[in-house]
């Protein structure tokens, strides 16, 4: 279930969402798309009218769709929701009732306390897209600190742009290096927990 997967992986290949459902794949759902008659969604901006977004929710509601959501992948994303509903993007997405219906929260790069707290607590997971959030230069998330908080976590690829062979190993790595990195401290994430990101990750 890593961020635009969904199979489990045969041979270290992938199959990535995109505009249709087939295969089992999330569907890839853009800022003010309203074509969202899919079983899997991937709701990929935030951003979106909020008329997508509930449109989304009321899907999930009457069980038609299971979705993935895009979230704090950016400061600007995290101040703009700030300003128009006095809210983080996750505590929306809690205010609508998601959080505990969403099959997984993807990138997460900057949550504060209270969004973990809440996350950890409706059991929401999130997927963890190192080599995408670096790239584009969205930051680097709190890996070892979320799983502390008792965050459920895995790893995604989101589009492979910054890992195109989908390689789930080279995600697992940037995680161990980067939380050492950021925690000053090596190991700080261990195998046992990245290979739970994995499991979770691969899962159906």
């Amino acid at each position: 279930m890593n961020a635009l997967t969904y199979v489990r992986p045969s041979k270290g290949k992938y199959i990535l969402a995109g505009k249709t459902d087939a295969d089992g794949a999330y569907k890839i759902v853009d800022k003010d798309d309203l074509n969202i008659d899919f079983q899997r969604l991937y709701l990929a901006d935030m951003s979106a009218d909020e008329t997508v977004t509930e449109s989304i929710a009321d899907r999930v509601f009457e069980g038609k769709s299971r979705v993935m959501i895009s979230v704090s992948r950016t400061l600007e994303e995290v101040g703009a929701f700030d300003k128009k509903y006095g809210l983080s993007p996750v505590m929306y997405l809690h205010k609508l009732g998601l959080l505990e219906r969403v099959d997984a929260l993807v990138g997460g790069v900057w949550l504060d306390r209270d969004d973990v707290d809440i996350m950890a607590q409706c059991g929401c997971p999130l997927i963890i897209t190192p080599s995408y959030d670096m790239g584009t230069g969205n930051g680097i998330p709190e890996t070892a600190t979320y799983l502390r908080r008792g965050l459920t976590l895995g790893i995604g690829t989101e589009n492979c742009a910054y890992n195109p062979a989908c390689d789930m190993r080279f995600e697992a790595k940037l995680i161990e290096l980067t939380a050492s990195a950021t925690m000053r401290e090596s190991g700080i994430i261990t195998e046992k927990e990245i290979k739970k990101m994995l499991d979770f990750s691969l899962k159906e």
